[in-house]
């Protein structure tokens, strides 16, 4: 690749207990090949586009997608022992084709990410040393590479991280290859990851105190439940049914189900907010309703 390095992360499979990382790390170990990708006319620079950088892209791509494609076709195991075949469309496939004046091209969707080594010393420099390329082209300034690396972002989906130093480059590096090595352990996130882990009571030996432990424990949830307060309603309330029958009593208003819990949770203190919350938990329909 021009002026730089490119890594695939992870090889090609159809099988479906493989998971495969299509992402692609391109370090630029020569700084001013970037730079010089960043060069462009007036014309285009009124458009806030960049033509050499977006051609370099799409050679970078087409080459990625022919890798994979011949990968495909050469790799049996790959296939399934079919030689030859493409990727099943709904897959999780690394190329597309591209029809783009019918020429059918086929073109990487892998995720690119460019390292750039160095380059805001190389900027520097060229300033440092007049700086003025051809006159037909705008010089690069800070500004502009930043403007470059947004653009990036958000035109072509690609994204630049800036290194100053060869120990800055390696650390990304590394940190990104264990990054990806460790993402497939990584337990996807859920509303149950807004529950707090709470150690259970080793006291409890009897199943009547195990379950009060785990009453209390669950009581814990709602915001504002301190373990003391939870211990006050366990008193009053020594099961989960206790409490959902008394909530269910025909005897008691609506307003008196809400204040049920005003004089339990805190001696000589009333907490209504508290109580309140705590019974739209247990009576709400609506799973969305913000408690607290």
């Amino acid at each position: 690749v021009d002026g730089g390095s490119a890594g695939v992360a992870a090889a090609p499979s159809n099988d479906e207990a493989v998971q495969r990382t299509d992402m692609v790390a391109i370090v630029f170990h020569e700084p001013g090949a970037f730079l010089k990708l960043l060069e462009r006319a007036a014309s285009a620079e009124a458009r806030d586009d960049y033509p050499e950088l977006r051609a370099w892209l799409g050679r970078v791509r087409t080459s990625l997608a022919s890798r994979w494609e011949q990968r495909w076709k050469c790799d049996p195991e790959v296939v399934g022992g079919k030689r030859g075949k493409k990727p099943a469309t709904g897959g999780s496939s690394n190329w597309t084709e591209s029809n783009s004046g019918g020429n059918g091209i086929a073109s990487s969707s892998s995720r690119l990410v460019l390292v750039l080594h160095r380059v805001q010393a190389e900027l520097q420099r060229q300033w440092n040393n007049g700086g003025r390329r051809r006159q037909s082209f705008a010089p690069t300034s800070e500004e502009e590479l930043n403007d470059a690396t947004v653009w990036l972002l958000m035109e072509e989906n690609v994204e630049c991280t800036l290194t100053s130093c060869d120990d800055e480059t390696v650390d990304y590096l590394v940190n990104m290859t264990r990054a990806l090595s460790e993402a497939p352990y990584y337990e996807d996130v859920t509303e149950l990851h807004c529950v707090k882990k709470l150690k259970a009571d080793a006291s409890a030996t009897s199943v009547v105190e195990k379950a009060q432990c785990a009453w209390m424990r669950m009581a814990r949830q709602v915001p504002g439940m301190s373990e003391a307060k939870a211990r006050k309603l366990v008193e009053h309330f020594p099961t989960l049914m206790s409490l959902v029958e008394k909530y269910e009593d025909p005897n008691l208003t609506l307003d008196e189900k809400k204040r049920l819990l005003d004089d339990c949770l805190v001696e000589g203190r009333k907490s209504k907010k508290l109580s309140d919350s705590f019974y739209r938990l247990m009576t709400s329909n609506d799973p969305n309703e913000l408690i607290s």
